[in-house]
């Protein structure tokens, strides 16, 4: 897929620096934005060149529905909206706020090695926060492609959720999602079109992130039959979270936890058992965290994505 060349201006307003991202219908770019000199942001464009013609109405209500979604949103694991336009091209577009961070998968690459327990709950934690959030809104929002390669960590261990391409409002009135979308290995078997997707579905997707989060294991080969945790790790301390990442993976969604404020509530207590050795995770991550993130070619104004009386007090309980 084409993208487009450095230095190309939208809107009158922003400056392609480079390419942070594409899919199968559009491209992630950071930009600078000319009105507010050393600001950069992340701007998404949809690709009309790649849809098909009989697609394109449906490939555009989808990109909407994104940017529909990602404006009701305030919570500071989310991208916030900054700007919504239509390109030259003549296709949708929005700019929202640029996450400093790594991938959660490209991390477990560099550093060659499966989560421990002490990193891996405290990211269950904020995944859970943010999840609730979205479960919250009215209708609900799901959003249905969790998995490592969406969730960024920051060098200050702040998580936030990325790629709201295919999250939906729950419809209560349906029987099933109009479109089979999700990645193979993390998404729930009622993604395969079973079923509508619900707030469980998110559930799944989360105990599937986690399992791999712990073991690296290939969870598409699994083919919705995950061994238990055990299997990977030791028995004594993973006992209490190989049960709950059982439940979670249920195939009927009404044998899940009812609401991701059930599950977060248990690993909670998981947490507060790991209490005496949970500095020692921060230890761990953070020197891998810097030497991932890209430092700026130019300074620049970053702006302040988690701030406020919630991440100030996250970070004083958990790191």
């Amino acid at each position: 897929m084409i993208g487009r060349s450095v230095g190309t201006r939208f809107d009158d307003r922003f400056r392609l620096l480079s390419v942070l991202g594409q899919g199968a219908m559009g491209h992630v770019y950071e930009v600078a934005d000319e009105k507010l000199q050393g600001v950069r942001w992340a701007l998404k464009e949809l690709d009309l060149g790649v849809v098909l013609e009989k697609e394109k109405d449906e490939a555009i209500a989808l990109f909407k529905q994104e940017v529909d979604i990602l404006s009701n949103l305030s919570h500071p694991g989310c991208p916030r909206v900054i700007h919504e336009f239509t390109t030259d091209k003549g296709a949708p577009a929005f700019v929202m706020t640029r996450v400093e961070g790594v991938p959660l998968d490209i991390l477990l690459e560099e550093i060659d090695r499966p989560l421990s327990l002490h990193e891996t709950i405290p990211i269950l934690l904020q995944v859970c926060h943010i999840l609730e959030h979205l479960h919250k809104q009215s209708p609900p929002v799901i959003f249905r492609d969790l998995k490592p390669s969406n969730l960024m960590l920051t060098d200050t261990g702040a998580v936030v959720m990325i790629d709201f391409g295919i999250a939906r409002r729950y419809d209560p009135k349906k029987k099933k999602d109009t479109q089979e979308l999700g990645t193979p290995g993390f998404c729930s078997p009622e993604q395969y079109g079973r079923g509508q997707t619900t707030q469980r579905s998110d559930i799944y997707a989360l105990a599937t992130t986690a399992y791999f989060l712990l073991t690296r294991a290939d969870v598409q080969a699994f083919a919705f039959k995950f061994p238990p945790l055990t299997d990977h790790l030791d028995k004594e301390e993973v006992k209490e979270l190989s049960e709950l990442l059982e439940a979670m993976l249920q195939l009927k969604p009404q044998d899940r936890p009812a609401s991701i404020d059930h599950v977060r509530k248990k690993l909670f207590r998981l947490f507060k058992d790991l209490k005496p050795k949970r500095d020692r995770a921060t230890n761990i991550l953070r020197p891998a965290l810097r030497a991932l993130t890209e430092l700026p070619v130019e300074p620049t104004k970053q702006l302040k994505v988690f701030d406020g009386p919630f991440f100030r007090r996250w970070f004083r309980t958990f790191f």
